[in-house]
This record gives C-alpha cells, sequence and structure tokens, in this order.
C-alpha cells in the first residue's frame, strides 16, 4: 500500500510531541532527519538537545554549531541563542562583541529577550561601549511588548540617574 509522504511540519509536530512528553531519545532522530534537511525549527531544537543533553550527550560544540546553521537562515530565536554561546563560550571562545552582534540581528526582528540581552550589553558596556541612553532604547522596545525584565532594567537606570 502507498503512504503519502508526511510534511516537514507534520514530522516536526511528531517530534516535538515527543520532546514535550520527556521521550527525548525517541524525538532526537526526528530532529537531525529534519535538520540535515534544513528546516530551521527541527535545527533549534538539535542545538537545544546539545546544549542540555537531551536525548544525546550534552555537546556544547555541536549546540553552537545548529544554532549558528539556523541563525544563518535568518531566525530571530537561534541568533538569540547563537549570542548566548558567545556570551557564555559554550562551544564557541567566548567572545561579547560577537554575541551582541547576533543580539542585535535578533532584536531588531523584534524578538523581545535579545532585545533585553542587547540592552544589557549597552548598559554593562559588554561587546558594544557602555551607553545608557541605548540601552534604555532597547528596553523601551522589550517594555512595549509587554517584558517585565525590560522594565525592571529602565528602573535600575532611572536610579542610576540616566
Amino acid at each position: 500500500m502507498f503512504e503519502s509522504k508526511r510534511t516537514q511540519e507534520e514530522r516536526f509536530k511528531e517530534a516535538e510531541t515527543l520532546y514535550d512528553k520527556d521521550k527525548c531519545k525517541k524525538a532526537f532522530p526526528l530532529f537531525e532527519s529534519l535538520a540535515n534537511e534544513g528546516y530551521v525549527p527541527a535545527q533549534i531544537y538539535m542545538g537545544a538537545c546539545y546544549l542540555h543533553g537531551k536525548g544525546i550527550k550534552k555537546n556544547l560544540t555541536k549546540a553552537a554549531e545548529w544554532f549558528y546553521k539556523a541563525a544563518e537562515q535568518g531566525d530571530d530565536e537561534a541568533q538569540r541563542y547563537l549570542g548566548l554561546c558567545y556570551f557564555n563560550g559554550f562551544g564557541v571562545t567566548e567572545n561579547y562583541e560577537t554575541a551582541a552582534e547576533w543580539y542585535r540581528k535578533s532584536a531588531e526582528q523584534g524578538n523581545v529577550h535579545s532585545q533585553n540581552l542587547l540592552g544589557i550589553c549597552y548598559y554593562k558596556g559588554e561587546g558594544v561601549p557602555q551607553n545608557f541612553e541605548t540601552a534604555a532604547q532597547w528596553f523601551r522596545k522589550a517594555v512595549s511588548q509587554g517584558d517585565v525584565s525590560g522594565r525592571i532594567w529602565l528602573d535600575n537606570l532611572k536610579r542610576k540617574g540616566s
């Protein structure tokens, strides 16, 4: 009997359901197959699996590689994760400047988490020149999306008198 080929999205949903049910070892090969086909959501999950050791042995280098593949395709969440890898030295050489670049790419697409992270970079002068006004601009963007963390950082800036 002929079985129609399932779409990438259908196979991804199956893998995601397994992952969510904490059946990561069963989900991993499904994600891997899709990721190797260039399917961005699966590439992000591959990065997360390797980052956290879910379904496979923890491997920070492979995590960063998968995040990079998805980030290069313009995915804002992958760009944020890759920024975190560079900021913390997870699988790559720690580099605040490169982290800030990836945060910016993600933040410019409206990723609220990256807007906060980039704001923090400017607040602390990590990877970018310290600039409280630019930090405030990024925190305001996050707050405009309902983010509480951005509000806390803005309050910190007000207390500093900036």
